[in-house]
């Protein structure tokens, strides 16, 4: 794999992962004008958490697919080789190893953000008392 392509493939999944959801980018301006209404508003401050809950419940799924995509390329590699000579066995242990890192990472990030939703609907439980 070039240097190139080992470079840019994290960073495009940061910039995919990282990106605030559009319906965040939306709501910035008018957060911070709604922010003394809804802090005396028990009932929209415990929506508003469901609400990140359920968007970080979403882009999890999103990143099923990174996972997924990783794994079947893992199980694909064959295609990629044409004999010993042209494909290296090196080579292949570098595109396995490529595919390994992507599934841990994403994996990682899955269960960071699995933390936040859970957090994000505990605290609309407790304002929901």
């Amino acid at each position: 794999m070039t240097t190139l392509v080992k470079q840019v493939v994290p960073l495009v999944l940061l910039a995919v992962i990282s990106a605030p959801p559009s319906s965040a980018r939306a709501q910035e301006p008018a957060a911070a004008n709604q922010a003394a209404q809804v802090a005396n508003d028990p009932a929209k401050v415990a929506e508003d958490h469901l609400a990140r809950a359920s968007e970080y419940e979403a882009r999890i799924q999103e990143l099923d697919g990174v996972v997924a995509e990783h794994e079947q390329m893992k199980r694909d590699q064959h295609r990629f080789f044409v004999n010993p000579r042209l494909t290296p066995t090196p080579q292949n242990k570098e595109m396995e190893k490529h595919c390994d890192r992507i599934i841990q990472d994403t994996k990682k990030l899955q269960g960071d953000m699995r933390e936040l939703a859970d957090w994000h609907k505990a605290r609309a439980a407790e304002l929901q008392k």
